[in-house]
């Protein structure tokens, strides 16, 4: 208080901006979502009056919480702020649970049930706060010396809920007016709020230059402001240091006490559940059953992501590639209202020529550097014969023997294939014949017609996104596609042309913790893929079991499942059971649009003896043998080898020693 008394006296502040909860309105319940479960224990009775249905308050807060992450991550998207107004989240929740409970929800009614969970909020507000009367007088003294007093403050509720507030516990005289983050759409966090208050006319009579902000928060209140050049005090008081400490951890204890239930529920009946439907499955058949089961709450939270994201921005969803007509299916199990099509035609090979095609159509000859990018992927040089291969030129169509085009340099290799494609049109037929096909299966789904749409596809670096961006942009077709997937990683194939918008639902790079564990490409990719395979089928009737489940056990948000049951799928990627390795291994890795190379995610030409002794005698070999497997748990499994695992990083070591050795001696040898 002494900090605030002597930066006034200055004589240089003309308005004072301050932070509401915990600094103004001093909040009686920590952590916040106690004070959600009490609304949701509210929300349910009206629903239940509304709906006729038994929607329980787990249900509804479970909801409000992965709709509210849902929502903050689309506007991060777009605008790298998370803030969400709590209209929005209610709407949306409501929309999702009536989805799921298969009722019947028009906008009307749903904006009235909207109003009636607003009041709801707003007198459990009034009741979990109390006014900081020490900090409100000096706000009024000041005031009442001419200075412009203004709330800013970082909430879900908006500026008149927040104006609601004040004028319930009488101390609205203390304010001169304010804005709230949800309101302006930024948050003071990540410094957007300040800034746009130096941008924009937010609060009539605000002065930025000689504004002095208060608040409770050091990052949010203090470093943010002093960012921006605003002069900023940290409020500190009795209820900042002791009470709210000590309440926030007695309350997220109790919170996880209150969720435990639902949890430990929840792991019980679906084991029961997948125990009793697979014991009449011989062993592999359950094993792979299992294993869909496994799977299937992530893609029930994805599709379920995809839904709220393409009906809050009104955009069609678009499945492609071969994944696309069993996440269509799924998606209706889930009774998705989002308007849906699927364009298995648009996989990664097609959407490479159906590019290349309308470049040359556009340059009328090739331009080397594209080509080497598209061409050249996944590995660092690949061979002259891969190039013509996936081009679809035969080397008996080259003027010149294969051998000699091989001794040149790839650029060269590259300008000698576009002169010959320029004069000899015949050669890349198949490209024209892509595109057609493509191109086709984009009219009938009306993609061409639509201004804004969302991919949807398992993963994982949106190599087809940006193939078909880079169509569009050839095509003159201005359709801003925003990619949802299951994973994003990190490393994009077409290092050039990467996708514009692009967003992974379970993690958003192979460097998160969660995308180590899971990243196993093939095995997502071939469990959802279309396939006659019996090992494919017992996985999908697997999932389709879950979603069974889902729709008519399961009362409560995909995510939150998706947590409970997170266990076993680890369990699944990083400590698989011996049938399981040897079942899953046995999928095959497709590479990319680079190289026609294909084998099994788990492979090695040597027995387990060989492998131990390669351990111990030649370290090399055994290193780049488990470096070298698509899924490298699956191999120690497989290969009884998990034992060694704790060696593993002084053994790379030793082995790459060993290895510089080995070079230096053959550089001398030669």
């Amino acid at each position: 208080m002494k900090k605030l008394l002597k930066a006034i006296q200055s004589g240089k502040t003309r308005t004072i901006t301050v932070d509401i909860f915990d600094t103004v309105l001093l909040r009686k319940i920590y952590p916040e979502e106690l004070q959600f479960l009490r609304h949701a224990e509210r929300a349910s009775a009206l629903l239940k009056k509304q709906w006729n249905r038994d929607i329980s308050p787990f249900c509804f807060y479970s909801f409000r919480q992965y709709v509210r992450q849902v929502l903050a991550n689309m506007q991060y998207s777009r605008t790298k702020e998370r803030e969400v107004s709590i209209r929005d989240i209610f709407a949306q929740t409501l929309e999702s649970i009536a989805q799921k409970e298969s009722v019947r929800l028009e906008q009307k009614a749903r904006d009235a049930l909207v109003d009636l969970l607003m009041q709801e909020e707003l007198e459990i507000e009034k009741k979990s706060l109390k006014p900081n009367h020490k900090l409100i007088s000096v706000l009024r003294a000041f005031r009442g010396k001419g200075l412009h007093v203004f709330f800013v403050s970082d909430m879900y509720l908006e500026t008149e809920h927040i104006q609601k507030l004040l004028k319930h516990f009488g101390i609205d005289d203390a304010f001169d007016g304010g804005i709230s983050s949800a309101s302006a759409g930024c948050c003071k966090w990540s410094g957007g709020l300040f800034a746009a208050l130096l941008k924009k006319n937010l609060i009539p009579g605000f002065s930025y230059e000689n504004n002095l902000h208060i608040g409770d928060n050091r990052h949010a209140d203090v470093r943010a402001a002093r960012a921006l050049k605003m002069k900023a005090i940290h409020y500190r008081s009795f209820h900042t240091l002791v009470r709210r400490p000590v309440s926030h951890m007695i309350g997220t204890l109790k919170r996880k006490m209150l969720l435990r239930p639902h949890t430990t529920s929840m792991q019980r009946e679906m084991a029961q559940f997948l125990e009793k439907h697979t014991a009449v499955l011989g062993a592999e058949e359950q094993c792979l059953f299992k294993v869909g089961f496994t799977l299937a709450p992530a893609i029930a939270h994805y599709l379920s992501y995809v839904d709220i994201w393409s009906r809050v921005s009104r955009r069609p969803v678009y499945f492609i590639s071969s994944e696309a007509a069993t996440l269509h299916h799924l998606s209706k199990m889930l009774n998705s209202g989002s308007t849906m099509h699927t364009l298995p035609a648009l996989d990664r090979l097609k959407a490479l020529h159906q590019f290349l095609h309308l470049g040359l159509e556009e340059t009328q000859e090739y331009d080397p550097v594209p080509v080497l990018w598209f061409l050249n992927l996944g590995i660092r040089q690949i061979s002259f014969s891969s190039i013509l291969e996936r081009i679809g030129i035969k080397p008996e169509d080259l003027p010149f023997p294969k051998a000699i085009y091989e001794e040149l340099p790839r650029s060269t290799q590259l300008e000698s294939i576009g002169k010959l494609i320029k004069y000899k049109p015949l050669l890349v037929k198949h490209l024209q014949e892509a595109h057609n096909y493509v191109l086709h299966s984009l009219q009938r789904s009306s993609f061409l017609s639509a201004r804004k749409v969302i991919i949807a596809d398992i993963g994982w670096s949106g190599t087809i996104q940006g193939l078909l961006e880079g169509s569009m942009e050839l095509l003159h077709q201005d359709i801003d596609i925003q990619g949802i997937y299951l994973g994003r990683r990190i490393f994009n194939t077409i290092p050039w042309m990467p996708p514009k918008k692009a967003h992974g639902t379970l993690f958003q790079g192979e460097s998160e913790k969660l995308g180590a564990e899971l990243l196993v490409e093939e095995i997502w990719e071939y469990a959802i893929c279309e396939s006659r395979e019996n090992k494919h089928l017992t996985i999908l009737r697997g999932m389709e079991y879950f979603f069974e489940l889902y729709g008519s056990h399961m009362k409560s948000a995909p995510d939150f499942v998706l947590g409970t049951l997170l266990q076993p799928l680890r369990k699944l990627f990083s400590r698989p059971s011996l049938l399981e390795a040897e079942l899953i291994g046995s999928i095959k890795h497709h590479a990319d649009v680079a190289s026609s190379f294909s084998q099994s995610i788990v492979q090695s030409p040597f027995t387990r003896k060989e492998l131990l002794r390669a351990f111990f005698f030649d370290p090399p070999l055994f290193h780049s043998q488990r470096i070298n497997q698509f899924w490298r748990e699956g191999f120690l499994t497989k290969y009884r080898l998990r034992h060694l695992r704790p060696f593993f990083g002084l053994h790379g070591q030793i082995a790459s020693v060993i290895e510089q050795s080995r070079r230096k001696k053959w550089q001398r040898f030669v």
